[in-house]
């Protein structure tokens, strides 16, 4: 295959979709302290950033450790996902750092 000459020039590349207007579905671990109304707040904040849910799970531990939740979302756009991160990790139940893995179908 011949390639011509100036193909991949500037006038062939493609445009970068930026990161923030990406859809994507994503996995969440989000490690908070064992309180009631954690959970309620959390998915509240996510619905009010039009979020919604595939999975949730929670295991039971003992009251004394941080609690990993693990969330599976629908389809999103990550500027909302991102918005929704920024206002939970402000609370003071979050124990560590959300750890955010996108997932590509």
């Amino acid at each position: 295959i011949r390639i011509p000459m100036g193909f991949y020039g500037p006038s062939s590349q493609l445009p970068v979709k930026p990161l923030s207007d990406i859809d994507s579905r994503y996995y969440l671990c989000i490690t908070v302290s064992d309180q009631p109304g954690v959970l309620a707040t959390i998915t509240s904040i996510f619905a009010k950033h039009d979020i919604s849910f595939a999975s949730v799970l929670q295991r039971e531990f003992s009251s004394d450790q941080a609690i990993p939740i693990i969330f599976l979302t629908h389809t999103s756009r990550e500027k909302k996902l991102r918005s929704a991160l920024d206002e939970i990790e402000k609370r003071d139940f979050i124990t560590n750092a959300t750890r955010v893995i996108r997932i590509e179908d």
